[in-house]
């Protein structure tokens, strides 16, 4: 595996959720970022936590492995 892409497997933090957002002067906004904001916060080094909606849109993906739940509303991700 390389360097860079074990590093961020194992130290960055991503929270996904699954909505409308608004981009204006270059940034994202409204409460999809804010979930997914609180998602990454929740989220220990090398883990991906998504939302329910999240979740449901990439269930049908066969590439896409949902783990346990790690708290209400969300699941973790993993690639296979």
């Amino acid at each position: 595996m390389a360097a860079g892409l074990q590093a961020f497997l194992f130290t960055d933090l991503v929270g996904m959720h699954t909505g409308p957002a608004v981009h204006r002067a270059g940034d994202w906004y409204g409460t999809t970022v804010n979930l997914a904001s609180r998602l990454c916060t929740a989220a220990s080094g090398g883990e991906v936590l998504v939302s329910a909606s999240t979740a449901l849109a990439a269930a049908p993906l066969r590439e896409v492995r949902l783990g346990e739940p790690a708290c209400i509303g969300c699941a973790t991700w993993s690639s296979r």
